[in-house]
């Protein structure tokens, strides 16, 4: 399968720990398609004034990030397709809001990811924010910004981990289930059909299930039309790159979504969950290795009946018809490996290959 893995962080975010170079060189070792640079873009706890452990988050240096980015994109180019972006946290403060048209009117970035974190003031990330909450009025407030956030006046892509409220909830039961408020739920899954946005599956629900948002609920939008979604690792270092991304792609299958969505200016892509990674695919039997596609090392020798038989166990085929019309000197006991067999007909080459394997 193409692989996919759009929203990862570096050293650009605050809590990033790797260097971008390290992200990208780890998800193409991967075999990673698509990849998305997504850093964080705090604006919300700017505008807010939210502080994490008494202090200011630091911004990203945009400036910085795009550039090294685009110059990482140029260099990636012949291995995987890198798609430099932001992470938005959405606020309802205009100026917040105003900061995020800024950053995509000067930087233009190929997709933008917009996610709630913060709920009155506080991220939800941190156990102190549920301080003298229930779960339900945690839960609630919550879902109600992302609902919010679907409006939001500047230009996005995907809906990010339906969900992050339950990552460090403190309640026995912290999964977010489909039947805890399907009202609210049904209101949010389809506006993303509505405003046609991607719905992210984030991996990294930290004990929150195996995945953001959860089995129910992503079933839940598949039939209320939802076909858009993409796999996100979230990975801020580099061995989290691509994590949890086959029970991700196999819940996604089960399902019946078509595949993963790739965020793109003009048109999105759909990347298909069963698609090879390389290669193509051959009608007539499996696609072989590249140091396999040499001409096989067999020899043939005429039957009385003109057919031809094997003298070897194992037999490559080529791909390609005029390798099929090639003729083969073979070395054969009886003419000191003078005699000459030559396939000028595909279908007798078919014929011969096929009684090879």
């Amino acid at each position: 399968m193409q692989l996919t893995d759009i929203h990862t962080h570096s050293a650009f975010s605050a809590d990033g720990e790797s260097p971008l170079s390290q992200m990208l060189d780890r998800a193409a070792g991967l075999g990673t398609a698509f990849y998305g640079v997504s850093d964080h873009f705090d604006y919300d706890y700017l505008a807010d004034g939210v502080l994490v452990h008494g202090k200011p988050v630091p911004m990203i240096d945009a400036e910085a990030y795009f550039s090294e980015a685009r110059r990482l994109q140029k260099a990636y180019a012949g291995r995987m397709r890198v798609l430099v972006g932001g992470e938005f946290g959405f606020s309802k403060n205009p100026a917040a809001q105003a900061m995020y048209r800024e950053t995509v009117g000067r930087f233009s970035p190929d997709f933008v990811v917009n996610s709630v974190h913060t709920v009155d003031g506080a991220d939800v990330w941190f156990p102190e924010s549920f301080v003298g909450k229930t779960r339900d009025t945690a839960y609630r407030g919550y879902l109600e910004a992302v609902l919010e956030s679907l409006s939001a006046p500047y230009p996005y892509a995907i809906v990010a981990h339906l969900g992050y409220v339950s990552r460090n909830a403190p309640y026995p039961d912290k999964i977010l289930h489909a039947s805890d408020y399907p009202d609210l739920l049904d209101e949010i899954l389809s506006g993303i059909v509505a405003h046609g946005k991607i719905l992210e599956v984030n991996s990294s629900a930290r004990g929150a299930g195996h995945f953001l948002p959860g089995r129910d609920i992503l079933e839940r939008y598949f039939l209320l039309g939802g076909r858009k979604v993409s796999f996100a690792s979230d990975a801020h270092r580099a061995d989290a790159v691509g994590r949890g991304r086959e029970t991700v792609v196999r819940t996604l299958n089960e399902i019946g979504f078509p595949g993963n969505t790739v965020p793109a200016r003009a048109n999105h892509i759909l990347v298909p969950c069963d698609a090879p990674i390389s290669g193509k695919k051959h009608s007539r039997g499996p696609v072989f290795p590249a140091r396999a596609l040499r001409f096989p090392a067999f020899y043939v020798r005429p039957s009385p009946q003109g057919r031809v038989r094997r003298a070897a166990r194992t037999v490559w085929r080529s791909r390609t018809p005029i390798a099929r019309r090639r003729s083969f000197w073979r070395p054969q006991a009886s003419d000191g490996g003078k005699r000459r067999t030559s396939f000028q007909n595909p279908r007798a080459w078919r014929r011969a290959t096929l009684s090879c394997t």
